[in-house]
């Protein structure tokens, strides 16, 4: 690893000494990420995953802009466990209870940004509807990528002709002779 320094050379880490030196880079990275969000605005996002069976997690993810780095930072501040139903209320008090342990004053919360499913942007029982409720001015944003692949399935679902069995059909057509791929 460092072969230019004979003491260098000799250092060893395993699975204890390099989890200690993670720990205690992400910790002082972590330190740096909230006091920009205890003095300026931040965006927040986030988005369900249950891949642990009952128990659902949340990245909360932070966009905002580094002084020291001069530039724009997305990055994931905590990953927080929801053992509880997946309820537009959970999730924001799960969200709030994250901000407040960070101290992170509401309103330097601008923005909340999610996929467009009704638990994260619902106009009553939504994430974003109990946000709004506690910073009245936050922004919310919907996911455009969301959206259009919603339109896109509407739209394909209305064709007469399946494209996904057609475009399988054309693959397999093509595949196999080399004169029908050069000429289409």
């Amino acid at each position: 690893m460092f072969p230019d320094s004979n003491i260098a050379s000799k250092y060893g880490c395993a699975r204890t000494k390099t989890a200690c030196v993670i720990e205690t880079l992400a910790g002082e990275d972590t330190k740096r990420i909230v006091k920009a969000h205890q003095t300026g605005p931040l965006a927040l996002a986030t988005d369900g995953s249950n891949d642990l069976g009952s128990v659902k997690l949340y990245p909360i993810c932070v966009q905002y802009f580094d002084d020291e780095m001069g530039k724009v930072m997305c990055v994931m501040l905590s990953l927080k466990e929801c053992s509880t139903s997946s309820t537009g209320e959970n999730i924001s008090d799960l969200l709030d209870a994250e901000l407040t342990r960070c101290s992170i004053p509401r309103n330097n919360c601008v923005c909340f940004a999610a996929d467009n499913a009704s638990v994260m942007m619902g106009k009553y029982k939504g994430v974003a509807a109990f946000l709004v409720k506690k910073a009245p001015s936050l922004y919310i944003l919907g996911c455009a990528c969301h959206l259009i692949h919603l339109a896109a399935g509407k739209a394909a679902s209305a064709l007469t002709v399946k494209v996904d069995e057609l475009l399988v059909d054309v693959y397999y057509y093509l595949d196999k002779s080399s004169n029908r791929a050069q000429n289409f």
